[in-house]
């Protein structure tokens, strides 16, 4: 027989829905330089990151987002050319909601990528 550990009670947390999502793009071709990170709240205007053309005297060229909302996305490669994809930014109407139950996510010890490892887990399971 096998011993089922008991299960631990999850603490419910709210779906929230994105209506719209940006993508920011990189303004030259470069190195890239993040100064964010996936869950992190951008605000119109900031500044999250910058390219470096190493060719040139331009020096460090910002990249600001162009509306307010929260990382779903973002390129890991170092190398990008100017239009390629830097960050994914989800609009919310209600950013604060988003950002506490984002934030009460995190706090449970979870990443978005174990939720899916776990949600699938759930699934083969009840498939068995």
């Amino acid at each position: 027989m096998l011993h089922v550990p008991p299960s631990r009670k999850r603490r419910s947390i709210l779906p929230v829905i994105s209506r719209s999502s940006v993508w920011v793009r990189a303004p030259k071709s470069g190195i890239i330089h993040p100064h964010k990170k996936l869950g992190d709240r951008v605000r119109e205007g900031e500044i999250i990151g910058f390219v470096v053309d190493p060719f040139s005297e331009a020096g460090e060229i910002p990249v600001k987002t162009e509306k307010n909302g929260i990382i779903i996305g973002k390129n890991n490669l170092p190398l990008v050319n100017e239009g390629d994809a830097f960050f994914h930014i989800a609009c919310f109407e209600k950013i604060e909601f988003v950002e506490s139950q984002l934030e009460e996510f995190m706090d449970m010890g979870q990443s978005p990528w174990n939720l899916y490892e776990a949600r699938k887990s759930e699934q083969d399971l009840e498939k068995t």
